[in-house]
């Protein structure tokens, strides 16, 4: 899956991408990777291949010509850290919010329930998340300020992530333009049977 339709085969081979997408590199295009995954999951999707490995139309470049002036050979793009989350888990779920800028997908193993949030609006948002009995909350917020610290560090996810202060059950996420936020904790408890995302 492609932001752009494939070219036919240039032989008998293989489909190759089309031209390429300024928007590979940015976060709008990490955001839009969230709600794919989101909708595909239960819908009964299995497997899914999204984009090129490595080049301008994947998750990393390596070519010497800059798309951007903060980009160099082996940089990493922001739908990279949003694969890299999400295969955390082995049961995954689109999360339902009700403003449509907002989109979101959970993944659980065992106890561990990893959540990317991303907005896709140009304007600032705010998520108010319900989360029983997750615990231990750490969060990563991908936007425009840190994109110079995300596409070096392929562990940035976790290097980022901060302690969220106070209870998650009624956590408030503010969510900077076209932002994507990685939350990750513990389901302690009972909860830990019963939860639901």
């Amino acid at each position: 899956m492609t932001l752009r339709p494939l070219l036919p085969p240039d032989g008998v081979t293989a489909y190759r991408s089309s031209a390429t997408d300024r928007r590979q590199i940015s976060l709008f295009v990490a955001g839009w990777l969230v709600g794919s995954i989101g909708a595909l999951s239960p819908a009964g999707v299995t497997a899914v291949t999204y984009f090129d490995a490595v080049a301008r139309a994947g998750f990393m470049d390596r070519t010497d010509a800059d798309l951007e002036h903060w980009l160099a050979p082996g940089a990493l793009f922001p739908a990279f850290h949003v694969f890299r989350a999400l295969a955390r888990g082995e049961t995954m779920r689109q999360v339902r919010i009700e403003a449509a800028s907002l989109l979101a997908c959970a993944v659980r193993d065992g106890r561990r329930l990893t959540l990317v949030v991303a907005n896709t609006s140009t304007q600032a948002a705010t998520v108010h998340l319900t989360l029983p009995g997750l615990a231990g909350g750490r969060l990563a917020l991908a936007d425009e300020t840190t994109l110079p610290a995300l596409i070096w560090n392929p562990l940035w996810v976790d290097t980022a992530a901060r302690s969220v202060p106070g209870p998650l059950e009624g956590l408030e996420l503010s969510l900077p333009r076209q932002a994507v936020g990685f939350l990750s904790g513990s389901l302690v408890g009972s909860d830990a049977q019963r939860a639901r995302f």
